[in-house]
């Protein structure tokens, strides 16, 4: 019976936040030659919402005019950022919590965040639910490039003093 509410005992480690910066790093950078790959080929798969639905609100309680849209570099370093900070909050929390081998806990994590995106961010950019505005196929490359990210992140994060197996829980 899998137990991930137990406190981890002294000998284990609850987290390695310098592990999942460096495992976000590597998503982050996967993710983001995929992106360029599928434009490349000419496929939109509806990227760059997020900066603008962030920065958009944060304008809007705060009174702030932060910019809505960035150019290549800053999109590139707001992307960034999310992808060690989600990967940061994967290791902290969702690495104990989500049961089956260490590949798929990141990719049923990395789906939470595309369902925000298809449910929350994407219709308030008025693209409708799950990107169907911006083409036909943006849901289903974005449910790939989201995954990537996950898979990579869940293959690759294991904390400190945790030996590194077959990727499932020896519980």
């Amino acid at each position: 019976m899998m137990q991930w509410w137990r406190v981890p005992g002294p000998d284990e480690a609850w987290w390695s936040p310098g592990r999942a910066v460096v495992v976000g790093l590597v998503g982050a950078f996967a993710n983001s030659a995929a992106i360029r790959l599928t434009e490349a080929a000419g496929i939109e798969a509806g990227t760059g919402g997020f900066a603008r639905w962030l920065f958009s609100n944060v304008n809007d309680w705060f009174g702030t005019s932060l910019p809505t849209r960035l150019g290549p570099i800053g999109q590139e370093t707001f992307h960034t950022v999310v992808g060690v900070v989600s990967a940061l909050i994967y290791a902290g929390f969702f690495y104990r919590l989500l049961p089956g081998p260490r590949w798929l806990r990141g990719l049923v994590y990395s789906q939470g965040m595309w369902a925000m995106q298809a449910l929350v961010v994407l219709p308030w950019l008025g693209q409708s639910y799950f990107g169907v505005g911006i083409s036909s196929s943006a849901p289903v490359w974005s449910w790939l490039l989201n995954a990537l990210y996950g898979v990579v992140i869940g293959a690759l994060y294991v904390p400190a003093g945790e030996k590194r197996t077959t990727g499932a829980r020896s519980e």
